[in-house]
């Protein structure tokens, strides 16, 4: 069934990617998508809400549905409004520009170039892009942690990588987190990246960061002054 499924990886030679083929695959973490793609029919990929990561291998991006990778629709004053995915999509090197200018890849949030690498720095996990030399700080078992800094690189295998993003969840739920400081650099704190932090105290934010996405700090008790830097551009709820 589709709740088997954790992980896809498309074989190449395949030219079409169906109807709502991996729809609702809550349990896929992660899809890999062939050069010989051509076609990606609407709600390919729709629904799948905890992916992480779409790797495509497509040097040549086209137009897709906007519904492909959405995690949810709604019709808003007689028009439909696609909830975009929260994955990073990591894209082949010096193709970024060419993936943002299509309708469909250009809803993702992050796109990154090179292939994904996953390690750690012995504290925390990465999910880093070998183009782009840019590491995501993921979720991992961080419950033994209470006072930690967010580093602003991540080596992993003797090479170095900008830590700017904390992902979606990377701790949630981690109530022994006492304290939290944060490195400049860091561009973004995503979806309930420390929800239910209840005992968490955080230093102030870098003038790096832009973007604090919704509950980003849902549930964070102990927060009575944090100061939003100038440069952020997007505040969730």
């Amino acid at each position: 069934g589709r709740s088997e499924v954790t992980s896809v990886v498309i074989s190449e030679g395949i030219k079409t990617i169906g109807l709502c083929a991996f729809m609702s695959c809550n349990n896929m973490t992660s899809v890999m998508i062939p050069s010989s793609v051509t076609q990606i029919d609407p709600w390919a990929f729709s629904f799948c809400n905890n992916l992480v990561s779409v790797i495509s291998k497509i040097d040549v991006p086209f137009e897709i549905d906007q519904s492909v990778f959405s995690l949810n629709n709604e019709e808003v004053e007689g028009k439909t409004v696609y909830t975009p995915s929260q994955a990073i999509l990591y894209v082949p090197e010096g193709k970024t520009s060419s993936y943002q200018s299509f309708t469909g890849w250009n809803m993702f949030i992050d796109i990154l170039e090179g292939d994904l690498i996953e390690g750690t720095d012995g504290t925390f996990n990465y999910a880093c892009a070998t183009g782009s030399k840019v590491a995501t700080l993921v979720s991992g078992d961080y419950s033994g942690l209470s006072n930690i800094t967010i580093p602003s690189t991540a080596t992993i295998d003797g090479v170095v990588y900008a830590v700017k993003t904390i992902g979606k969840e990377a701790f949630f739920n981690c109530y022994n987190l006492e304290s939290v400081t944060f490195s400049e650099g860091l561009n973004a704190i995503r979806y309930y990246a420390f929800g239910y932090c209840y005992n968490a105290e955080f230093s102030s934010l870098p003038s790096s960061i832009k973007v604090i996405d919704d509950n980003a700090f849902f549930n964070c008790n102990r927060i009575t002054n944090l100061v939003i830097p100038d440069g952020c551009t997007t505040i969730g709820n």
